[in-house]
């Protein structure tokens, strides 16, 4: 149902996303998009399932790779060393740049000829909330 795509942020760099898209939208509809933003462990597979999930409830979805600045592509699984490896990461993390990286996910959506103009966004944490 959904596959990676590649955004681009208002400094130039560019960075991976999860887009999955609802049939409807496969049909010429338009449909509300939605922002899924993942726990600690980043855009996994389980992310991944729930942009799907969204999805077939007719929603287009974007879910970002959070920390594509500090290490594109670093999706864990649940394990300690995935955990230990999250947490690395989200203390490198900038929260005002992942806000403008928000902002340009936005501007994507915008852009598509299937946007409603509806946006929402989601986010989950990990089982240590301060993380985040």
């Amino acid at each position: 149902m959904g596959h990676d795509i590649e955004l681009t942020a208002a400094d130039g760099g560019r960075f991976a996303a999860y887009l999955s898209m609802p049939a409807s939208t496969l049909a010429s509809i338009s449909a509300p998009s939605l922002i899924v933003l993942p726990e600690v462990f980043n855009t996994n597979a389980h992310i991944r399932a729930v942009a799907n999930q969204y999805a077939a409830e007719g929603f287009i979805v974007i879910a970002p790779d959070v920390y594509w600045r500090q290490a594109p592509g670093s999706y864990q699984e649940y394990t300690d060393e995935g955990f230990k490896h999250s947490v690395t990461l989200r203390e490198q993390l900038d929260a005002d740049q992942l806000a403008a990286d928000i902002g340009d996910i936005v501007k994507a959506l915008r852009a598509r000829q299937d946007y409603t103009g509806q946006i929402g966004v989601m986010g989950f944490a990990s089982a240590d909330a301060s993380l985040f």
